[in-house]
C-alpha cells in the first residue's frame, strides 16, 4: 500500500490519506485509490465514507510534481487515465462520502474533496482550490464536469478560470465546502 489507512468503525469507514511529501499524488497512490474506492463500493457492510488525511496541515497538495516531471508523453497519459478514473470511482462511489478537509486542498486535493457528496472544512485559512490556471494546466474535462456538479453557475469563474484559493466563509459561498469546524472539532 502507498499512502491510504482504512480505518473502520461500525459501518462506516475512514479512508486517511497517510503518504509521504503531505500525500501529493502519485502514480501508486492513484492506483490505491481505485482499488480503495471499487472495495468500498462493493462492501455491503459499508455504510459510510470519511475522506481525511493524516497531515495536519495537508489534505493534499495536488499531483506529486517532483515524480510526474520525469514521465514521457506516454507515461504522462497512462497516469492522467488512471486518475481520473480514481477520481470517478470516488465520486460514483454508492454510500455517502463526506470530506474532512482538515488542511490545504489545492489543485488535485481540491478535486479528491470534490468526489465527496459533503464537504467539511476546517476553520482557521485552510486553503481549497483549482490553481491549475495560474501554472498553465487546462483542467481536464473530467473535472470541469466534477466541478459545474459542485459549484455553483456564479463562482465557476472564480474557482475554474481564475485559478483562486479559498477559505473559510469563502469556501462556503462559492462550493468547495459545506460546513466549517473549528480546530477542535477535527
Amino acid at each position: 500500500m502507498s499512502g491510504i489507512r482504512l480505518e473502520k468503525a461500525g459501518g462506516f469507514v475512514t479512508a486517511r490519506f497517510d503518504k509521504a511529501r503531505g500525500n501529493a499524488i502519485d502514480e501508486p497512490f492513484t492506483q490505491e485509490l481505485l482499488k480503495v474506492a471499487g472495495e468500498l463500493g462493493a462492501d455491503p457492510g459499508v455504510r459510510g465514507v470519511l475522506l481525511a488525511s493524516a497531515h495536519p496541515k495537508l489534505f493534499s497538495p495536488g499531483l506529486d510534481l517532483v515524480t510526474l516531471v520525469e514521465y514521457d508523453r506516454a507515461a504522462m497519459e497512462r497516469f492522467m487515465r488512471v486518475f481520473a478514473e480514481a477520481v470517478w470511482a470516488l465520486y460514483a462511489l454508492p454510500k455517502p462520502v463526506v470530506a474532512a478537509v482538515s488542511g490545504h486542498a489545492v489543485a488535485g486535493g481540491c478535486i479528491l474533496s470534490l468526489t465527496a457528496d459533503y464537504r467539511v472544512l476546517k476553520r482557521g485559512g485552510i486553503q481549497v482550490g483549482l490553481n491549475e490556471v495560474k501554472v498553465g494546466v487546462p483542467l481536464p474535462w473530467s473535472v470541469a464536469l466534477l466541478l459545474r456538479a459542485s459549484v455553483p453557475p456564479s463562482a465557476l469563474t472564480q474557482v475554474a478560470l481564475l485559478g483562486r484559493n479559498f477559505s473559510d466563509d469563502d469556501a462556503i459561498a462559492v462550493g468547495l465546502a459545506d460546513q466549517l469546524a473549528d480546530a477542535d472539532g477535527f
